[in-house]
């Protein structure tokens, strides 16, 4: 078994695990925090912002005729240009040999286009229902926060040192059409149901707690397992179905990411924090700004907020979500009632809707708009609260509104997503005189609970980042098997316990056999078989046709050198053979064929799904072959 980390951060993780005879590609995240080194995207040009004066770092000495695309605010640099982010490293990384993508949750999704439609990806994509519509949502906004914004002008960045070490590696989102075409790939599974990879592989999510549809992975061939713990939670009180982990004991291998980045802030006590500020904001005249995604976390945040102004007198203030995707939002956390928490989803039996955003909006608790444009410049009244996106103060609405605020000492910024830093989130909005308060709710496992969990899965070996084997709250501690670290630079290659296949026996075949009690409960029987692996599922049969050829089968033995076959296809009146570079090997591929035959030092594979293709690439590799 042989695990590569694309990603250096766990929070955005992207493993690729080679086990059995498959290669799996687990999560593929992006990482956003990038962008916080780049100018906020504006709708109209911003008076400050719009006329800065170039960046002279130390070290940048370009003699480049092209302008400068650094400039400098509050004597820090920004990168003046099309938001950049950092996906999966995919150079030197051969993704046509990837069979299947995982993906477990909707921020882990994020990537997903830049691999199906910029590689040579040609595997399945494995998720949920609510991820794949959570997640195109999340895209869509992206997509259009950029499409509306004012487009920097062009200029060299990327070789300033204020860019950042990984300057090089940083990309633009994708197109719309894109997104399209990557989740049109995607295959979506409940919890707990089974699908088959490879003919003898079996794959199945369990709920991870994270969020609506979030999951963690066991892949299982044979008697040989191992599982997958993404973004997950064991909190109480909240609206995701709850961690599964009876279906995930006795792995041989557990693979964690995605923990916590602030063990030591508990969610609920920041989810009272927040409320505490807002209620003291918004008694005191101002209004409140919340940047957050358009799902997950602010489900858990409208009814802790309603009751808590409430309970101060101030129900009658204002609560605004504004996205492009929040009125589809609110309405799919209702639909999906089958990934919730027993509590919520049983309300759909009263009937009621397992969330009160419904009630709450049509008492006018609640007013959800797609932009502050239109019916929202209507109905606005101050003092308010205010959810809206982009989290990264970066792109979209909130820019906007914290343009417009930051100036007034009496209104309120919270901070609730853990991934950004306060300091490089308001960098480029100083001087701000608006109170500014970081109450992150992450609810995602801590390194504590994760060593808990762990000692409950009792796997064999532990796969995890560099980052959780350190010392204090952020350590991962598990004494019951072996710890082993991965990252971009270090490759994890694990031996499994040596074990039998799993086969199908023919029911003509069981029949024939004809079993001798040898000893008291215990019966023997001696057989010929053949045994067939067609796409790594084994079959055995026997016929009487083949009585006369086993007798006179002989093992063959030889060594198969690609020139020489091509030579021997070429006989065979196959002209289009193209040979590629493989990671274990050389591909001969058979574009018009639809066809290909991998060459590696342990095996030779065919992969075709035409009957007499396959048979005639099988007789062109046994030509190389000799009998014993």
């Amino acid at each position: 078994m042989e695990i590569h980390s694309l990603s250096d951060d766990p929070s955005f993780p992207c493993f690729v695990v080679t086990f059995k005879h498959i290669t799996v590609m687990l999560d593929c995240a992006l990482n956003t925090t990038p962008c916080l080194r780049f100018l906020p995207l504006t709708y109209v040009p911003h008076a400050r912002r719009s006329q800065l004066p170039e960046w002279q770092g130390p070290g940048d000495t370009s003699k480049s005729s092209d302008p400068c695309a650094v400039r400098t605010l509050n004597r820090r640099p920004f990168v003046e240009a099309p938001l950049h982010f950092l996906s999966p490293l995919v150079s030197g990384f051969d993704f046509g040999r990837i069979d299947a993508i995982l993906v477990s949750n909707v921020h882990s999704l994020l990537a997903l286009p830049f691999i199906t439609e910029h590689t040579d990806f040609k595997g399945r994509v494995l998720t949920t229902e609510p991820v794949l519509a959570f997640g195109q949502q999340l895209m869509h906004n992206m997509l259009q926060f950029a499409q509306r914004a004012q487009q920097p002008r062009p200029g060299m960045w990327r070789t300033s040192s204020a860019a950042g070490p990984d300057a090089m590696l940083l990309r633009t989102l994708y197109s719309l059409q894109d997104v399209t075409n990557s989740l049109a790939k995607a295959q979506c599974l409940a919890y707990n149901e089974n699908t088959q990879l490879c003919g003898s592989v079996r794959i199945t999510p369990t709920s991870s707690g994270f969020a609506i549809g979030a999951c963690n992975w066991l892949v299982q061939c044979g008697p040989d397992k191992f599982c997958y713990l993404s973004a997950s939670s064991s909190a109480l009180n909240r609206h995701p179905r709850a961690l599964d982990t009876p279906t995930l004991t006795g792995c041989d291998v557990c693979i964690v990411s995605s923990l916590a980045r602030y063990p030591h802030i508990h969610p609920g006590r920041s989810l009272e924090d927040l409320c505490g500020h807002a209620g003291g904001t918004i008694r005191g005249g101002g209004s409140v700004l919340i940047p957050c995604v358009s799902s997950g976390v602010i489900y858990d945040l409208f009814e802790p907020l309603v009751s808590h102004l409430a309970s101060m007198g101030l129900q009658n203030t204002p609560i605004y979500f504004v996205s492009p995707s929040a009125k589809a939002s609110l309405a799919y956390s209702n639909i999906f009632s089958n990934w919730l928490c027993p509590s919520k989803a049983d309300r759909v039996y009263l009937p009621e809707w397992p969330f009160n955003h419904e009630t709450m909006a049509q008492m006018g608790q609640i007013a959800v708009f797609p932009d502050l444009q239109g019916e929202f410049k209507a109905k606005f009244r101050e003092p308010c609260v205010v959810f809206v996106e982009h989290p990264s103060l970066r792109m979209g609405d909130s820019v906007h509104l914290l343009d417009m605020w930051a100036g007034d000492a009496r209104n309120s910024l919270i901070v609730v997503e853990p991934d950004y830093s306060l300091e490089e989130l308001l960098a480029p909005f100083e001087p701000v005189a608006m109170r500014t308060v970081f109450c992150p709710i992450d609810p995602r496992l801590t390194a504590q609970e994760m060593s808990g969990v762990l000692k409950e899965l009792r796997p064999k070996q532990v796969v995890l980042s560099p980052v959780y084997t350190g010392s204090g709250r952020d350590t991962v501690v598990y004494e019951e098997g072996q710890v082993h670290v991965v990252d971009c630079a270090h490759a994890v290659h694990l031996r499994l316990k040596e074990s039998s296949e799993d086969g199908e026996m023919s029911k003509q075949f069981a029949e024939s056999i004809a079993p001798k009690e040898i000893a008291p409960g215990m019966l023997a029987a001696s057989v010929s078989a053949r045994v067939d692996c067609r796409d790594f599922a084994y079959t055995v049969d026997s016929s009487e046709s083949d009585s006369a050829e086993s007798a006179t089968r002989s093992e063959l033995y030889g060594k198969i050198t690609v020139e020489a076959l091509v030579d021997t296809l070429t006989q065979y009146g196959i002209h289009d053979v193209h040979v590629e570079q493989a990671a274990d090997g050389q591909r001969l591929v058979l574009p018009h064929h639809h066809a290909s035959i991998l060459i590696s030092a342990r095996h030779t594979n065919i992969s075709t799904a035409d009957p007499g293709i396959r048979k005639l690439l099988r007789d062109a590799v046994l030509a190389h072959l000799t009998q014993l």
